[in-house]
């Protein structure tokens, strides 16, 4: 008695194997086109990245400030 351990793809049939590798291929070449953002978004994403790195700048003076008293 055979007790092979067979994977899904080799029980099955060639055409479904060609459909699956088909549609992992395409999946794989998705791109997400740019969009095209309005001036106040611009605005908004550019201030929230300014934001993020003026906080992370409190944090390491904070922590500077911390570590030598």
């Amino acid at each position: 008695m055979d007790t092979e351990l067979t994977s899904p793809a080799e029980t099955l049939p060639p055409t479904a194997l060609q459909i699956a590798a088909g549609q992992y291929a395409a999946r794989r070449n998705i791109v997400f086109q740019r969009v095209k953002l309005s001036p106040l978004m611009r605005i908004m994403l550019w201030s929230l990245r300014i934001y993020v790195v003026v906080m992370l700048a409190v944090v390491v003076i904070q922590l500077s400030r911390l570590i030598r008293p």
